[in-house]
């Protein structure tokens, strides 16, 4: 599985990356939306399964089209306000909140 992880802070990167070691987990510094154009970045999105992103990033449809095997969006925050969970669904995938672990709102 692919795992794109988003405004990582300096120690996340070798913590996840040890948590998923069967996984290819690729991280990014910044949120999203200042990679998102990027060429690299856009290679690296082909094939993500998992999208983790924290509050910096947004996540709506516009977003969501540059994954196509995407399967959950999960947000390292107790709110969600930054992912658009309508199109979530839409799209045929989960989303996952901090907070809100196996309840109704993600």
């Amino acid at each position: 599985m692919k795992i794109i992880y988003f405004t990582k802070e300096t120690w996340e990167e070798e913590y996840i990356k040890k948590a998923f070691p069967d996984d290819t987990v690729v991280c990014y510094e910044q949120p999203l939306q200042e990679v998102i154009t990027t060429d690299v970045f856009q290679k690296e999105a082909v094939d993500a399964e998992v999208l983790c992103v924290f509050v910096h990033s947004s996540v709506g449809e516009v977003e969501l089209a540059q994954f196509p095997k995407l399967r959950l969006v999960a947000t390292r925050s107790t709110g969600f306000d930054h992912v658009d969970v309508e199109a979530a669904r839409a799209g045929g995938f989960g989303s996952d909140s901090a907070g809100l672990r196996g309840g109704d709102g993600c």
